[in-house]
């Protein structure tokens, strides 16, 4: 009998081993299952994170794609327009007199001699007349009168002849 009531508190003893395991083991089990549940939440947020990452990336070379394909139009659109420049000033150099192909040397007064401003008023002053005196022969014709031999004041103008 000894034997039964050691075996029976041997048995409850196991029995409360058992539950309080059973409870330590749930307790960890639920923690766990917690632990899991946060690490799958944090996984999913870290690759959402990482994809948005990605596409923005993409969508940021596909830009870089677009403007450097744009770039180099234009640059090829430059180097056409540059290369028919050269080709036009080459035809033109071919055209051009020995003194313009050495004018770039010499300043632009020294090349192309100006004439004296008072020789110039004179040539502004002769062809002022030239158009007034048309006008004014114009005019005396059609009053019948004949035309003025005198000039208008400060031209040049042939004095009457005689005869």
């Amino acid at each position: 009998m000894k034997k039964l009531i050691k075996l029976q508190e041997d048995l409850q003893h196991w029995r409360t081993k058992i539950a309080t395991n059973n409870r330590e083991w749930e307790e960890r089990n639920t923690g766990l299952r917690r632990e899991k549940e946060l690490m799958g939440r944090h996984y999913a947020q870290l690759k959402a994170a990482l994809d948005a990452g990605r596409a923005a990336a993409a969508e940021r070379l596909k830009q870089l794609s677009v403007m450097s394909s744009n770039a180099m139009q234009d640059m090829r659109a430059k180097l056409a327009k540059a290369e028919s420049i050269l080709k036009v000033a080459e035809m033109c150099r071919k055209l051009e007199t020995e003194q313009e192909k050495v004018l770039p040397f010499y300043s632009v007064q020294e090349a192309v001699p100006l004439p004296e401003e008072g020789s110039m008023q004179d040539q502004q002053q002769q062809q002022q007349s030239g158009q007034q005196q048309p006008s004014q022969q114009q005019q005396q014709q059609q009053q019948g009168g004949q035309p003025a031999t005198a000039g208008i004041a400060g031209s040049r103008s042939s004095s009457p002849t005689k005869g």
